[in-house]
């Protein structure tokens, strides 16, 4: 999943997590965490976001949460402290799904910040 963000703005998509049969995958009850990191592949992390269990927060809603639907939010002044203002930054954005019992359920993808 790759999304662009501009520095100025937000950018917004929505989830749909589904299982392999296609089916709704229940998130009641589940943490998220989000990590931003370098896309040249340097493990430090950029930012986090995260979500306890049933909550909303700032970037994250829970639109249906028992059919595997959430909004999220990404805002380009969350990466304010990073260089590049005049530049495209790549990113790489990992969202971690956890709950109690389960294995935890990954969605990477690429964040394009995009320059002012």
């Amino acid at each position: 999943m790759n999304i662009d963000v501009p520095r100025s703005g937000a950018a917004q998509f929505t989830l749909l997590l589904r299982d392999v049969e296609d089916g709704p995958v229940d998130l009641t009850g589940v943490a998220v965490a989000i990590e931003f990191r370098n896309e040249s592949g340097d493990s430090d992390t950029i930012a986090t976001a995260g979500v306890e269990a049933n909550d909303d927060v700032t970037g994250l809603v829970w639109t249906d949460q028992a059919n595997g639907q959430a909004l999220v939010t990404y805002y380009g002044s969350d990466f304010d402290a990073l260089d590049g203002q005049y530049d495209v930054v790549r990113l790489s954005h990992k969202i971690r799904f956890t709950k109690a019992g389960d294995a935890p359920l990954l969605v990477f993808g690429r964040v394009n910040l995009l320059p002012e």
